[in-house]
């Protein structure tokens, strides 16, 4: 049996790629949200745009300015 292919427009695949990344979601909630297939769709979406999930590193630094400038802004 023949598989379907989906084409998505990379305006689409760009949305999608930049909500996983900006959001807790997981890939798995990303795909059920907009339909979209395959198990590594969206990883190799973002290979396409030369994009990547921040490191643990990256995260934990993201998070440390976050409150520091929360802070800032109550002082």
């Amino acid at each position: 049996m023949k598989q379907k292919v989906n084409y998505y427009p990379d305006d689409l695949k760009l949305k999608v790629v930049r909500e996983y990344l900006s959001t807790d979601l997981s890939q798995d909630e990303i795909r059920a949200k907009y339909g979209s297939g395959g198990k590594n769709c969206i990883t190799n979406w973002m290979r396409k745009f030369g994009m990547r999930a921040p490191s643990e590193k990256q995260l934990k630094l993201q998070r440390i300015m976050s409150k520091e400038s929360a802070n800032k802004v109550h002082i």
